[in-house]
């Protein structure tokens, strides 16, 4: 069987419990007043000359080139995340030098210049996945008053999803 077609078909068969069951076929809606938050989209992950950069992620770049300015037409708050730099790079983590590629560098955290923040825009440094551990993130959305996140960006399974799940315990 086809790897895909297995996935489809044990997701068909989640889908079908829960409608089942009538559980989780609501919908959240949208809020009065979003934020976009753009995760992770510095040198370090957009560009291949890193280790942990890959061209694969120009596609999403040339998406979020397109959101930013819709964003900012509505006046919509945009909130980017990226690493601090650190001269001795964390063991285990893509700071971690890889022969035949770029040292881990103050470049690497920041925002790819294809996305450059304005400067009504917030760059909020993260040490862990979610952009809401141990930053100032949620006292920025509560003082705009900010019911829904828009959330994009790259580490997908992790950075994405953790600060989709944060958002959601926050009420975000």
């Amino acid at each position: 069987m086809d790897p895909m077609e297995g996935l489809r078909a044990a997701m068909a068969a989640v889908d079908a419990y829960y409608k089942e069951r009538g559980i989780f076929q609501g919908r959240f809606g949208f809020g009065k007043s979003p934020a976009l938050v753009v995760i992770d989209m510095a040198y370090g992950w957009t560009d291949p000359a890193y280790a942990g950069g890959s061209a694969r992620l120009d596609a999403a770049v040339g998406a979020i080139r397109q959101l930013l300015p819709a964003a900012r037409a509505k006046d919509v708050p945009v909130f980017y995340t990226t690493s601090p730099f650190r001269a001795s790079p964390q063991p285990k983590s893509a700071e971690d030098f890889s022969p035949g590629f770029c040292r881990w560098d103050r470049r690497a955290c920041e925002i790819d210049d294809r996305l450059r923040p304005e400067p009504s825009d917030h760059v909020v440094l993260k040490e862990h996945a979610s952009a809401f551990a141990g930053t100032p993130l949620v006292g920025h959305l509560v003082a705009r008053r900010v019911d829904t996140l828009l959330i994009t960006g790259c580490s997908t399974s992790a950075c994405v999803r953790a600060t989709a799940t944060d958002a959601k315990s926050c009420g975000r």
